[in-house]
């Protein structure tokens, strides 16, 4: 589907046809920047580079097969990111110290391994930043010359996607990258 930047009001005041597939299906919908150039997804192979944001809903076993078969028939690599916050104490008399929780590192690099496990050649990154989630998936596309950014995003209300943006609705309106959505698996 093609679609075209808008703010965030106006996609809440009006849907447009992407939106409302968005909403209504279950199927993965890729989402192209309908712009002046327009995007070219002919040049030789096309999506050899995929991004993988792990925040929000877990993408399911479905949605990492379909990005493996994306990655056989390209002989490209799907690069798995995780983003972890970076924690500051004070030390004493205006010092800070840098710390991680070693639970938060050890349960992203078990992430990883376990989505890498069901792709054709991952990449798994591991990004430690206080940036806003957007900026940082933002900054990665750009300094890996990513072709696609893969993710799953749950069907919400425009108002609800107006009032608390996710990640998606970010990439959507202000990356020119193309941008796979999947929808989570139903809970059992």
């Amino acid at each position: 589907v093609a679609t075209r930047r808008r703010s965030a009001l106006s996609r809440a005041c009006w849907s447009s046809l992407a939106d409302r597939i968005l909403q209504r299906t279950s199927v993965p919908v890729l989402i192209v920047r309908g712009s002046i150039p327009p995007s070219d997804l002919h040049w030789s192979p096309p999506l050899r580079r995929i991004l993988v944001p792990l925040v929000g809903p877990a993408l399911h076993c479905e949605g990492l097969s379909t990005l493996a078969e994306i990655g056989e028939l390209t002989n490209g690599t799907q690069t798995l990111l995780r983003i972890l916050p970076i924690e500051t104490n004070s030390v004493g008399r205006g010092d800070r110290e840098m710390t991680l929780k070693v639970n938060a590192l050890a349960e992203a690099e078990d992430d990883l391994k376990r989505a890498g496990r069901s792709l054709s050649r991952p990449v798994t990154k591991i990004v430690f930043s206080n940036s806003r989630l957007e900026d940082v998936v933002c900054f990665e596309t750009i300094t890996n010359e990513t072709d696609l950014i893969a993710l799953a995003a749950h069907a919400r209300s425009p108002l609800k996607r107006w009032l608390a943006p996710e990640l998606s609705d970010y990439l959507l309106q202000y990356t020119d990258v193309p941008v796979l959505v999947f929808r989570p698996a139903p809970a059992k």
